[in-house]
């Protein structure tokens, strides 16, 4: 294992599509947390013979899902249709926040798919984040982060950085996490943090 065990308490990582009535939970048990400061995330959940990575940060407005066998060499899934084959999946959304032991972020709609190579990659999902900050679903200062965002994000990876950006945050190697624990909901009203008010306050906070 690459990393050690930086906790022996699950993580809950919620994560809020604002054109969804609930927010959905993701859980890293024991084993599965890599890294958990007030800087970033990431955890790792096995899916069968293929790693998902995860990794979020408090000071970036994107995180990054990866893939990987479990003898840490990158792996392609997706297929057909939508961005084709993928390496990295890439969600722009507002930074994490941390609180109680867990972690809360919005996704901002635009996605960034990266194959193999770390600098072939697809932006998706435009017309779907022009619509939300159309229609109040976002923020204004949320969508300016996001626009921030996309334009570090594809940054990093037109330069070929991608890769070596999250090795800083926690190296990417062979592992065998425990196996992906199910997707939960949960309405939004029983996530304080991620309702539009506290959002707000949270972006004029200095």
């Amino acid at each position: 294992m690459i990393a050690g065990q930086v906790t022996t308490l699950p993580v809950c990582d919620y994560d809020f599509h604002p054109d969804e009535g609930s927010v959905r939970v993701f859980t890293a048990g024991p084993g599965g947390v890599l890294r958990t400061d007030t800087e970033a995330f990431a955890s790792a959940s096995r899916y069968g013979d293929v790693v998902l990575w995860h990794y979020a940060f408090a000071r970036h407005w994107f995180k990054v899902n990866l893939t990987t066998g479990l003898d840490g060499r990158l792996v392609e899934t997706g297929g057909p249709g939508r961005g084709g084959c993928f390496t990295f999946n890439c969600d722009v959304a507002t930074p994490m926040h941390r609180q109680d032991g867990a972690i809360y972020a919005v996704d901002l709609f635009t996605d960034v798919l990266v194959q193999a190579d770390g600098v072939t990659f697809q932006v998706c999902d435009l017309d779907e984040f022009q619509q939300a900050a159309t229609h109040g679903l976002i923020l204004p200062a949320e969508a300016h982060g996001a626009q921030r965002g996309l334009a570090e994000l594809t940054g990093i990876i037109e330069r070929s950085e991608l890769l070596e950006f999250l090795g800083k945050v926690c190296p990417i190697g062979p592992l065998n996490p425990p196996a992906a624990s199910p997707v939960r909901r949960v309405p939004l009203p029983y996530v304080p943090p991620l309702t539009l008010e506290s959002r707000s306050a949270r972006l004029r906070s200095p």
